[in-house]
């Protein structure tokens, strides 16, 4: 099955828990042998957070930048550029059904 995944799974990788979420939902999906998908605003999302959190002392600059890599070259994920059509189309439904979302 494919699986285009928020943001919000990838965050453990980088040290950021997620009350109420397995710290390895992603792995046990990946193991799964589900295809999972990523949007190229995803990287810019972990950074962000990382960078929020680095700034309160919580995570150190190695933590978070080692997180991104180990999902960035993790092969089990296939990043989707943000300006894919198919996504974009997604983004714009999902928008009208949901309060948050990339689309503002």
């Amino acid at each position: 099955m494919k699986l285009l995944l928020d943001t919000t799974y990838y965050l453990p990788a980088i040290g950021v828990s997620i009350k109420d979420m397995q710290k390895d939902a992603l792995l046990k999906l990946i193991s799964k042998k589900h295809q999972i998908l990523m949007s190229q605003i995803t990287i810019f999302e972990l950074s962000a957070k990382g960078a929020k959190y680095i700034k309160e002392d919580l995570l150190s600059p190695e933590r978070v930048a080692r997180g991104i890599s180990a999902i960035m070259y993790n092969d089990a994920i296939e990043t989707i550029p943000i300006h894919d059509t198919t996504i974009l189309q997604t983004a714009f439904k999902l928008r009208s059904m949901l309060n948050d979302s990339l689309i503002a």
